[in-house]
């Protein structure tokens, strides 16, 4: 899953989660009441669930229910089977059968019971089936009915598994270690579309009634190849679809009808990304079709359902859109799950990163095959920085791969990050044992457990069977213990004698011993390069090489081959240099970034030449720009108002700058007012954002209007929409709160929505603009749209009048997804103990 829009999803109705309270916040999954584990380990397998049939009917798509029959083929493990519990919630089960047996069924809150007369013997293979209805079946379907606020969408639903939420629409084992073949046969009414996993193998019409008064059409669609249960996926609505593959494979992106935007601009290069990847795991397209398929109110950025990827609804860009800025890299994260994540996929979501960090390091592989090395470590440099709160502090910080967690949700958003740091881990193995033996490794590895669970240990042993290291060190360090090192460096010369000192500086103790880390440098002397290692496993190191002339800089890890926080210290001058001639961009960036503290040095025109020169990686050139924005000098405020980029995202970039920047003068605060002004018409819906938000910061007159203005037209584009509000919340006042509840009505789109209401929450300073507000956050709590209803319920919480608890309270009476429930159940909770924070 890419996570883009994710929601937080709550787990707060799961076992005894609730009683956080006697939990041991030591290790944070202790009951020190009880002396109970809580940690979270696979569920015991009661048999092989080898193929499910799925029959649904669905009469009216604007009325959120089905009823369905689930067919589920299995053998039992271990001996003779007489019960077989699988996960299902609010799904009203109606009977069960089984060939040549009795069956009983029991449905409990979380589960489905079944029992079989006589059991089921080992080695014999079963079937059982269910026929149930389901209504509303959220979090696991999503369901979209037409509604006034959008005349122009048909009603839609599509589902979103992962982590564990199929079992709010059919009955299952819903664990990632659970391979089977998966059949959906889907009946709706006539005019929808059907899109799921595998291909479309049949398309008839029927009838809903024997009467044959309402027209039915119905699909059938076979995934033939094995892949887990929160993998299979259901979208019916009303798409175009462009197939942007070719016979041998298909690649159909569908988009909702009059969905403006350019599809082969958008996902174009998707059979290049499919080529490359190919090529380097040595392995085919794992399926018979790649899909991409666009839904509304997706809570994430994509999710890579085997075969047929669900994405946002804004995943298909424009072509205006596609002047600054493109969709590579939630593609390529994607179509690389389709291996990882959906061929090898992780045995629990301990081992989640083995999916996530893949993916993730999907991104860099095609930044790296497209644009090159030096654009790649950019995006390496933005992991690393956003790992700050990955502290060494085992046992009360969860690792990347961690039993610790209160749903399996929890593992998305983890300090270790399993994206980010997953990719680093990837990355940084790949520099250790080379291109050579990283992808024969890698190749092994997929060899070995295509369509079967993997675990962090199978991945590490293979890469160590080919390479001869032991890796086992490596992988404890970074993957099953929380933390980065954090390492102060600097070097000394005398004499030809040139001293490289390394201080680990961050939390160690017995539980959290120093990094074993080898970072690599390269020093400029004279007119050669050194190459050196400084090899650490303590807290302090020296490493002394002979080198006959002053260093002119030295480059800590230029390709990021060691995940740590370096704190470098060396001369000006050295930074310079090495902003200059560097041997990578990542060493180019370390550079600009250092020297954003350095006021004296007098780097602020080698920094605005790296702005100026279009032909710098994007991400080095934004780094000199924030550098400049930083430096408190004359000659840095004069080169931002005077900089004239003609990469957008790099004058977006600019616009932020500018309006952050504390050290402008008059006369260039003048002048940076007319550049963001002037920018309010740039061909670029990036930069005319920015612009927006600058234009507030700096007090800019016409901003206010300007904001106004786009904020009072639903049509306006989503990123102008929303950086109207962030510029109407800095100077905007209560009579900008009417404009805003307007925004927060249906027809804008959903985080708009949601970011409307909570800036009018802001804004509101009178009884009546308090009036209006709280009215529309009673309303608005009821929202099908998830962001508005979350925002509300928030709001709600933080009031102190009694009506907010009474609207609350029918929140959770009126709403049938659990998760939600209880999520609203915490904020009561809240609302009658404002200081109360979870976890106390």
């Amino acid at each position: 899953m890419s996570r883009g829009t994710r929601l937080g999803f709550i787990a707060l109705f799961a076992g005894s989660t609730f009683a956080l309270a006697q939990v041991d916040d030591r290790s944070g999954h202790f009951d020190a009441a009880r002396g109970r584990d809580l940690l979270n380990y696979p569920p015991d397998r009661q048999a092989d669930l080898q193929h499910m049939r799925l029959e649904l009917t669905i009469a009216d798509m604007n009325d959120p229910r089905f009823n369905a029959l689930a067919t589920i083929r299995f053998s039992p493990l271990g001996g003779p089977l007489a019960a077989l519990d699988l996960d299902a919630v609010n799904l009203n089960v109606t009977s069960v059968e089984s060939p040549g047996r009795r069956v009983g069924f029991v449905s409990e809150p979380e589960h489905l019971r079944l029992t079989f007369d006589p059991p089921v013997g080992l080695g014999e293979t079963a079937e059982v089936a269910i026929a149930y209805s389901a209504i509303d079946p959220a979090p696991g379907m999503v369901w979209t009915p037409e509604s006034p606020a959008h005349p122009e969408r048909p009603a839609q639903l599509h589902t979103l598994g992962q982590a564990n939420w199929n079992r709010y629409w059919f009955p299952c084992r819903d664990f990632p270690s659970e391979f089977l073949t998966t059949e959906l046969v889907v009946a709706v009414p006539q005019g929808f579309e059907v899109i799921s996993n595998g291909r479309l193998v049949h398309r008839e019409r029927g009838w809903l009634d024997a009467d044959r008064s309402r027209e039915l059409e119905i699909f059938t669609w076979t995934q033939d190849k094995p892949h887990v249960t929160y993998l299979v996926s259901l979208v019916v609505g009303k798409f175009e679809t462009t197939n942007v593959g070719s016979r041998r494979l298909p690649m159909p992106v569908s988009v909702p009808a009059g969905s403006p935007g350019d599809v082969r601009g958008t996902f174009g290069r998707t059979p290049e990304m499919v080529r490359l990847f190919e090529r380097l795991l040595d392995e085919p397209f794992p399926w018979d079709r790649y899909a991409q398929v666009m839904v509304w109110n997706f809570a994430a950025g994509g999710m890579e359902h085997t075969a047929a990827t669900t994405l946002f609804e804004g995943a298909c860009l424009t072509s205006e859109e596609l002047r600054d800025r493109d969709m590579e890299d939630l593609v390529s994260h994607e179509l690389l799950h389709q291996w990882f994540g959906d061929l090898l996929t992780c045995a629990s979501w301990e081992h989640l990163w083995l999916n996530e960090g893949w993916a993730s390091y999907g991104e860099y592989l095609w930044l790296e095959d497209a644009l090159g090395e030096d654009a790649a470590l950019g995006l390496a440099w933005d992991w690393l920085d956003s790992l700050s709160h990955d502290d060494a502090d085992a046992p009360f910080q969860p690792a990347m791969a961690s039993k610790k967690y209160h749903h399996p949700d929890d593992a998305f958003g983890r300090a270790a990050d399993a994206y980010a740091k997953g990719a680093l881990v990837l990355h940084a193995l790949r520099q250790r044992l080379g291109d050579e033996a990283f992808w024969q490794g890698v190749r092994t590895y997929v060899d070995r457990f295509r369509h079967r669970a993997v675990e962090t240990d199978d991945f590490r042993i293979v890469l160590e069977e080919v390479s001869g290291e032991s890796l086992e060190r490596f992988f404890g360090q970074y993957v099953t213990r929380p933390g980065l090192p954090v390492i102060s460096l600097g070097w000394t010369w005398a004499d030809g004698r040139l001293s490289v000192t390394a201080a680990q500086t961050q939390n160690i103790d017995g539980a959290n011993p120093a990094f074993d880390v080898s970072i690599p440098f390269v020093v400029r002397a004279g007119q050669g390069e050194i190459v050196g290692e400084l090899a650490c496993d303590e807290r302090n190191h020296e490493v002394v090489l002979y080198c006959p002339e002053r260093p002119v800089s030295i480059a800590f890890d230029p390709r990021l081959a060691c995940p740590a926080r370096l704190e470098i210290t060396q001369p000006a001058a050295a930074w310079v240099d090495q902003l200059e001639a560097g041997p990578t961009a990542l060493a180019r960036i370390r550079a600009a970034s250092a020297l954003a503290d350095l006021p004296d040095a007098g780097a602020e025109a080698q920094l605005a030449s790296v702005v100026r020169s279009e032909s710098q990686p994007r991400r080095l050139r934004i780094e000199a720009l924030e550098a400049l924005g930083t430096l408190s000098t004359d000659a840095a405020r004069l080169a931002l108002v005077g900089a004239a980029p003609e990469d957008p995202s790099v004058r977006a970039a600019l616009m932020g700058v500018l309006g952050e920047s504390m050290y402008l003068g008059e006369a260039e605060r003048e002048a940076a007012i007319e550049r963001v002004v002037g920018a309010l018409s740039d061909r670029s819906i990036r930069v005319r954002a920015e612009a927006l938000r600058a234009g507030a910061m700096l007090q800019a007159a016409p901003i206010l209007p300007e904001s106004r203005k786009i904020l009072g037209n639903a049509k306006s584009h989503g990123d102008l929409l929303g950086a109207s509000i962030d510029a109407i919340r800095v100077i905007g006042d209560s009579r900008d709160v009417s404009l805003l509840l307007h925004a927060a009505e249906g027809g804008f789109p959903p985080g708009v929505r949601a970011q409307a209401l909570r800036t009018a929450a802001e804004l509101a300073d009178d009884d009546a603009t308090r009036d209006a507000v709280f009215a529309a956050v009673r309303q608005f709590a009821f929202d099908r749209e998830v962001p508005i209803s979350e925002t509300a319920h928030e709001l709600l919480s933080q009031s102190r009048r009694p009506e907010a608890r009474e609207t609350l309270e029918g929140v959770v009476r009126a709403t049938r997804d659990p998760v939600r429930r209880a999520a609203v159940e915490d904020l009561i909770r809240q609302f009658d103990n404002p200081s109360r924070v979870d976890g106390e």
